[in-house]
């Protein structure tokens, strides 16, 4: 979502060049530009308001900032599974602890320890199996790799969180 949000701003900067461009191909060179926010009226209880209606960039501009914000908890807890298998043990026990505190109905007690293990398990597997590889091994590769590999029994916190990781961002 931030990368998104970072290409909506870099797209607003250059929005005069897109508008003159624009121009160009507008027989008479107006259109109705989006400065103007209509206003229409609601009855409330207390008499007449005025009801503010946002243009579609600002509702979506909205709708980004808004899902930023709700995703930024769960990429705080998560991601670092996204490398999680290069980071130093201290920090990715640290990391899988927080993780573990927060889930603690889903993730057992020994999560930040098996998680260390298969850390170590994705090293060698990697190393070994796929010996050319360029060093992007996605959360969703890892949850692969431990059915392909058929060790989800070792290693069942670990599925847990990879499985929670995957559909958070979907739902």
């Amino acid at each position: 979502m931030k990368s998104l949000t970072d290409f909506v701003a870099n797209q607003r900067e250059i929005f005069d060049d897109f508008e003159k461009e624009a121009l160009k191909l507008i027989p008479n060179g107006k259109y109705r530009g989006a400065d103007k926010i209509p206003r229409r009226r609601r009855q409330q209880v207390g008499g007449p308001s005025e009801e503010v209606v946002l243009s579609g960039q600002t509702r979506f501009r909205q709708a980004l900032i808004s899902r930023t914000n709700a995703y930024s908890k769960d990429a705080g807890l998560f991601g670092f599974l996204n490398n999680g298998w290069r980071l130093d043990f201290d920090i990715l026990i640290e990391k899988a602890t927080i993780l573990q505190t927060q889930y603690s109905s889903d993730l057992e007690k020994s999560f930040p320890d098996e998680l260390t293990h298969f850390s170590l398990y994705i090293q060698q597997y990697l190393e070994t199996e796929i010996p050319d590889f360029d060093k992007s091994f996605t959360v969703n590769m890892m949850y692969q790799t431990l059915f392909t590999q058929k060790v989800q029994l070792p290693f069942p916190n670990v599925e847990i969180a990879l499985r929670i990781y995957l559909s958070l961002m979907q739902s």
